[in-house]
């Protein structure tokens, strides 16, 4: 003969799945599973273009207008990524590439600026 609480300790492992369940449904997709941008700003146009320029350029545009350098699924591995292409920058590279490569970011895809408009 089964002990009496055999059938309750099922019912409390069916309700905990079924209240695991609801919480999975419940709980937006970015947050389960995000990922990152590797985010480069937009360089100035014209000839003459100075360091000034390109930080005053990535200043007044929203992160939602500067081009994707890559998406990548953790953090590190986009960190890794810019750190790659600053060094590659540093490279006999103008100085003005070289400051639009410092200002390179690693964003969350969940991040709310990249829904934000430009500042004016």
């Amino acid at each position: 003969m089964r002990p009496w609480y055999s059938n309750a300790r099922v019912r409390r492992s069916e309700e905990l799945v079924l209240m695991l369940g609801v919480v999975l449904l419940l709980v937006p997709l970015p947050a389960r599973a995000q990922g990152w941008y590797l985010l480069v700003p937009p360089f100035p146009p014209g000839p003459n273009v100075t360091t000034v320029d390109v930080d005053e350029m990535a200043r007044k545009t929203s992160l939602r207008e500067w081009r994707v350098g890559g998406s990548y699924d953790t953090a590190a591995a986009c960190e890794a990524q810019k750190l790659s292409l600053f060094g590659m920058a540093t490279k006999e590279k103008p100085v003005t590439v070289q400051r639009q490569a410092a200002l390179t970011a690693c964003i969350s895809v969940v991040d709310p600026r990249l829904a934000e408009p430009a500042p004016r």
